[in-house]
């Protein structure tokens, strides 16, 4: 095409010139998601924080010869758990990515599934896996949008959208559908290289953050179960400490340090299971936690 009419033909918006980029590859080294999982009384409606889960990239494995990146989580009771048998309990997945298609081994099967498609068009129908699902979606829009200074492909369907090189915003692997069990999830952050590229403006959670393997090899969060009195070890300076419901309401909080590290609990925290919340200079860390 002469180039004079091309310019005439985006200047008339027939014609896109971002949709002939080159595709973004889906973040597989160093990569992080936070996800939120919330429960609601309606679809997207009267939502709280119910629990989070976070996923991380950890090295290379072989599957039917094919080169994979290994997915593990902090998630230890979710639909990933096996009752001992198989793999190890925080390993949930390995993911490839094949000219804009990303496929998912999930640790039950040897089989690829189909995890996102940012080929696809407006009109354009895919069945993917979700949370052990797989339903059918049909593209409702296409846009291209801004996220940490990258112009990037945003797929959209009725309950969500899928973004090129971030993935969903529901989360890594959840579904993007409301849910009849009226839960519901948002991919908080994704974070690659320590770097946030993804933040979600519905999401209640903080995502400054460091990657979760850093986080977890410094702080230790002793004892579980808790009576009166919790001590956080790995800190390296001041810390704002908070205890959550599973409803996102703050509870309790105050400031900590390594040489004040312990904390007294309050008398009418009634036993359950409860959220801890440290926010450290340069990062976020969640965890649950049961109160005797």
């Amino acid at each position: 095409m002469k180039p004079f009419l091309t310019t005439i033909l985006i200047c008339l918006g027939l014609i896109n010139p971002l949709k002939s980029q080159e595709l973004i590859p889906f973040p597989l080294e160093n990569a992080y998601w936070l996800n939120g999982h919330y429960s609601c009384t309606d679809v997207l409606t009267n939502c709280y924080l119910s629990f989070t889960s976070q996923y991380f990239t950890a090295g290379d494995t072989l599957i039917n010869g094919t080169v994979m990146t290994k997915i593990l989580t902090d998630f230890p009771d979710d639909l990933w758990e096996q009752d001992n048998q198989g793999p190890p309990r925080n390993y949930v997945a390995a993911l490839r990515e094949e000219s804009g298609r990303v496929y998912l081994v999930p640790w039950f099967q040897d089989e690829e599934i189909l995890l996102f498609d940012f080929t696809l068009e407006v009109g354009e129908t895919v069945q993917v896996f979700a949370g052990g699902f797989e339903p059918e979606l049909i593209v409702e829009d296409i846009t291209y949008e801004d996220f940490d200074g990258i112009t990037r492909k945003v797929i959209h369907f009725s309950y969500g959208k899928w973004i090129e090189g971030v993935g969903s915003d529901r989360g890594l692997f959840w579904e993007i559908t409301p849910n009849v069990s009226g839960y519901y999830t948002w991919q908080e952050c994704v974070i690659i290289d320590s770097e946030v590229i993804f933040d979600h403006e519905q999401g209640v959670l903080n995502c400054i953050i460091q990657s979760v393997s850093e986080i977890d090899r410094n702080i230790s969060i002793y004892p579980i179960p808790a009576d009166d009195r919790i001590t956080v070890d790995g800190i390296t300076g001041k810390c704002s400490f908070e205890i959550l419901d599973f409803q996102g309401r703050r509870i309790q909080s105050e400031k900590i340090s390594p040489e004040r590290n312990t904390i007294i609990l309050n008398n009418d925290l009634t036993p359950g299971i409860y959220l801890i919340r440290l926010e450290m200079e340069s990062s976020v860390l969640l965890r649950r936690i049961v109160i005797e």
